[in-house]
Formats: structure tokens, sequence, C-alpha cells
């Protein structure tokens, strides 16, 4: 039976330990390494958005500054004239041209060619050389069926394919050359080499990407820069297929960050790839790292809450063996214990109710064989209240025989007092009957002094009912007597009240005499009767319930007494009369 409630304990001590200890941190590090590799997908999805922008503008920037270069030269007197002239042109002439489409490249000779195709006797111009890929200058096919498409701009075009220099070019602008008369009569086209679109992407990239492709939305055409090979179809990259190319956007797919965004109005759209595997691989490390940290910690909590459990459990193993020998009448069992903590103050408080319980047992032997010894000679005392009783019936027969009325009054009044203060084995009374005992001694006191006194009673018909101590209202009224009205001359009046106010009975008494300090209040002189009856109550009742005296030398005095409002069976002190 010892061996039951010591594993109860523990298994009930142990089981939330582990519980609070191993299983949050095991849930947190599977939480945290989820966290983490979402947090770092978004933050690399964020940062992509904001990478590929300035990348993609100054991709645009070039574009646009070529398709206006363009536009230019279509539109240049010199080359339309060139085109036109009704003859071919000298040398000067064409060096001229050459001279303005060299200055045009601004620098970017070795990064784009500028070509100037004729469909008149003129020979076509370049740059550098005129390309196969551009013969023959009909108008059907290619770049000159994109233009021809739209004559009055300056048209986008996708197709790769490797110059003469080596160079691949993935995207010309061309623009039609027309006479005075609206015919066209050739096309000015400007190649930009994929070098030329590396060294611009590369200048804004900061090392974040490591792939780029620009997409054609209008043919489905394809460029990478770094990966030649996958020039062409979407077929060579499906992933494009699964994005929105018109809104810029960026994701997390097969722990690769893509982002991308629409240029010159969604004909173009870069898109801007990166793995994700370092970081993630740098995110993994720090996830094992922290699961590891998790388990020592686990397995530490584990250890803890094991050794706390045992040295909670053990000591009310003890403690429970000790109190089982005090229920069964062994009130010497204690706990010896050198513990400080709160089991400490437990044990010691356990020894401390063995030992006070112990005393408090052989105490109550003793006050029995005392009560024994009291109410042996209490019912040995029971003849002088009897005898004293007679003897006042014996002065009142007198009385009457001898007609004295006042003798007659007196002695039943004083009958009536006695027998209401000290003829009862009960410890409470109601106050009806408690104000019929003051009655009794005003009566007395109106013989002693007629006329002198003014005596009002006024008491509620709820409080009548209410029981409290006995002689706790008559030595107030002594007291007034005594020491407020009988020193002062002249007369004097008294005040009894009693009401009931929430759950409270109230009691005053109040009276015109002489008064006094109540700050010298101290029960060794006068006004003994007022010290014990404030004893009395907050013995019975708690310290809120304090006797209140509003009084000061020549005002009189008010006594205001509280206590519960009860209405309760009598309760006898345990004595009898005879």
């Amino acid at each position: 039976m010892t061996s039951r409630p010591r594993r109860s304990l523990r298994t009930k001590l142990l089981v939330p330990f582990i519980a609070v200890g191993v299983v949050p941190p095991l849930l947190l590090a599977a939480f945290f390494t989820g966290f983490s590799i979402n947090y770092v997908r978004r933050v690399y999805a964020e940062r992509a958005v904001q990478q590929v922008v300035p990348v993609s503008a100054d991709l645009e920037a070039l574009f646009l500054r070529y398709r206006s270069l363009a536009y230019e030269l279509a539109q240049e007197p010199m080359v339309v004239d060139l085109l036109t002239a009704s003859q071919e042109p000298d040398r000067d002439t064409r060096l001229e041209v050459y001279q303005l489409l060299y200055r045009s490249l601004s620098g970017d000779i070795d990064r784009a060619s500028i070509h100037v195709a004729s469909r008149t006797r003129t020979p076509s111009l370049s740059t550098h050389q005129f390309p196969t890929v551009y013969r023959p200058v009909d108008g059907r096919e290619g770049i000159y069926r994109t233009a021809n498409q739209s004559p009055a701009r300056t048209v986008l075009h996708s197709e790769s394919y490797v110059n003469e220099k080596g160079e691949i070019v993935n995207f010309s602008l061309a623009k039609t050359i027309r006479d005075q008369d609206d015919r066209i009569v050739g096309y000015v086209i400007i190649d930009l080499f994929k070098s030329f679109l590396v060294e611009t992407f590369t200048r804004r990239n900061n090392r974040f990407f490591t792939d780029a492709v620009i997409t054609d939305n209008t043919s489905f055409l394809v460029a990478d820069l770094f990966r030649p090979e996958n020039d062409g179809t979407f077929s060579n990259l499906p992933y494009l297929a699964s994005i929105d190319r018109l809104q810029r956007d960026a994701v997390v797919m097969d722990d690769t960050v893509i982002g991308w965004t629409p240029i010159l109005d969604g004909e173009l759209t870069v898109i801007c790839s990166s793995p994700t595997e370092l970081s993630l691989a740098g995110i993994g490390q720090l996830v094992a790292i922290a699961g590891w940290v998790v388990l020592g910690a686990a397995a530490v909590a584990a250890a803890v809450a094991i050794w706390i459990t045992r040295d909670i459990s053990r000591p009310i193993h003890a403690l429970a063996i000790a109190m089982e020998r005090v229920e069964g009448g062994d009130l010497s069992s204690v706990v010896e214990t050198r513990r400080a903590d709160e089991i400490g103050i437990l044990f010691r408080g356990f020894n401390r109710m063995v030992t006070e319980t112990r005393e408090l047992l052989a105490k109550t032997v003793e006050e029995q064989e005392a009560l024994r010894i009291a109410e042996i000679k209490s019912l040995q005392a029971q003849i002088n209240p009897h005898f004293l009783y007679n003897t006042l019936g014996t002065i009142k027969s007198i009385a009457k025989l001898r007609s004295v009325p006042e003798i007659v009054t007196i002695t039943t009044e004083l009958g009536r007092l006695l027998r209401g203060s000290i003829d009862s084995n009960e410890r409470s009374a109601t106050l009806a009957d408690s104000i019929a005992v003051i009655r009794s001694f005003t009566a007395i006191q109106d013989l002693r002094h007629p006329g002198k006194y003014d005596v009002s009673i006024d008491i509620e018909d709820d409080a009548l009912n209410c029981r409290i101590p006995r002689l706790i209202l008559q030595p107030i009224v002594e007291n007034a007597f005594v020491h407020g009205l009988e020193p002062q001359v002249g007369p004097g009046s008294l005040s009894i009240t009693g009401t009931v106010r929430e759950e409270e009975l109230i009691l005053t008494v109040a009276d015109d005499g002489t008064g006094f300090n109540p700050a010298e209040l101290d029960g060794k002189g006068g006004h003994i009767g007022l010290t014990n009856v404030d004893r009395r109550l907050r013995l019975l009742y708690g310290e809120k319930y304090a006797v209140e005296i509003e009084s000061s030398p020549g005002n009189g005095c008010t006594v205001i007494l509280r206590m519960p409002a009860r209405i309760e069976e009598p309760m006898p002190t345990g004595g009898s009369t005879a």
C-alpha cells in the first residue's frame, strides 16, 4: 500500500513534466524547420521581384534606345536619298552614310550592328558584314515581312542566328525606309548582340541571378542569355508555360527562385532565375543544428523532470506514511527534514501540528477533568441563587402584608433582573429577553431616583428576534447610569435603539450624562464593563465588530454595538440548574 501512492504521484508529476519540457521543443523544432524553409522561399521570391526590376529596366532602356535610333535613321534624308538616287551613289556619298551609321553606334560597335537593306539598285550597307540571313531583300520573309506589317513603327523581330563575326543575335529592330511616294525602298535593321544583352544584364544583377532568358510573347521564342542551347521555342524551358509572363511576379519552383517582369508593353518578358540550393542548404544545416540542440534540450529536460519528480515524490511519500501513522493514533510520528523550501515548510508544519495536537489532547483531558469537578461544584452552588430567590419572595410577601408597594415592586424587578442575569444555562438570548432585563434594571433606578431619568427604548420588530450574547447590553446600560447619569446634578435621559441593516444588528445606547474621553479607556479603572463587552464582541465575531464610542467630557456618551443579525437556536453552556 505504500508503493502505490509513490508510483501514482511520480507518474502524475513525471508525465506533465515530460509533456511540458520535451514535447513543446520537438513541436517547436518541427515548426521552425517548416517556417524557416517557407520564410526563405518567400524572402527569395520577394527579393527576386525587387532584383528583376532594375535589370529589366536597363534591358528595356537598351531596346528603346535602339528602337528610337532605327526610327531616326529610317527618317534620315541622307539615307533616304541614298536609296532613292536615280544612279548608283558615288563613294563620298556612301562614305557619309557610313560615318552616320558608325556615329550612331556611339562606341557600341562591338555590341551591335546597323544594316541598311536596299530594295533599289543601291547596294546594301552595314557597319559590319551584311548578314546572309537578310538576303535577299525581297520584303516577303523574316524580318522584312515583320517590318512591312507595321511600316509606320520600329518593329522588334526575334530570330536567333550567328553573324559573320561569330556573335549571336537573338533580337533585331527594323524600320522601313520610304520614299516621297510612300513606297518602301529599304529597311534600317539594328542587330543587338547577345553579349551586349548579357553585359547590360550583368551590370545590375549583383550576382543574384545565375540565369536569364528573354521571351518574345508574340512569336513565343526564347533567348537564353547564358545557355545558347536553350534558344528557340518554349519546349526547351517547360516552366515558361506555367507562369503569367504579362504580370510582374516571382515564385520558388523546384528549389529555384524565378522572377520575371514584362517590358516594352508586354512584347518581351525578362525572366531571371537562381538556384536556392546554397541558401536552403545553409538553412538545412541550421535546422539540423537546431534539431540537435532541441533533442539535447529535450534530453536535459527529461532528466531534470525525473530528478524534480523524485525530489518531490520521495518526501511526499514519507509524509504520507507519517500521516497514516498519525491517523492510526501514533502522535509521536514526526518527519525529519533539513529542507528550506516549501516542502520543508510543509514538513515542519506537519510536525508542529502533530505536537500541538498531542499537547491539545493532553490539555483536553485535563480540562475535561476540571469541567467534571466544576460541574459538581456548580450543582453544589445552585442552592445559593435558590436561597436568594426564596429570601426575596419572603420579603415580597411581608411587603404585601404590610402594604408597602415600593418594596413589592423593587423585589419583583430585582428577582427578574437576577433570573435574567445568572439563572440560565444558555450563552445567548433574544434581544427581547435582554430588553426585558434592561427594563427591570431601569425600573429599579426609577425607584431609587423617582422622576430623575427619562428612559426611551425603541427596537424594531425584526431586531427583537435576533439572538445576542448574554450580558452584552446590560453592562453598557449600567455603565451609562453609574458613570454618566448618576454623577451629574439634575435629570438625565437615556435612549436604547435597535435596528437591522444589511444583515447586521446595530444597538445604540446614548445618554446625556457627564461623558468621558474614550482615549483614556484602559479597562483598569472605570468603564470596565465597556472594555469587557468590547473584548467579548471581538472574540465572538472578529475585529470588525469592536465597540464604537462617541463621547467627550460634559457631552454625554453614545455606545454603538454591531454584531451579525442571527436568529438561531439557543446554545447551552453545558451546565444545569436544579
